[in-house]
């Protein structure tokens, strides 16, 4: 589960099953996700 830093609400909600994960991103209209650039 992920939540929002502002408001604490849930934005998105990951599943994993055998053989899929789901992700329910309903609660979010965009995602930044941090990255380095040290690269791999």
């Amino acid at each position: 589960m992920a939540r929002c830093q502002g408001c604490d609400h849930v934005v998105l909600r990951m599943v994993r099953g055998r053989d899929a994960v789901w992700l329910d991103m309903r609660g979010t209209v965009a995602l930044a996700i941090p990255v380095n650039g040290d690269g791999p």
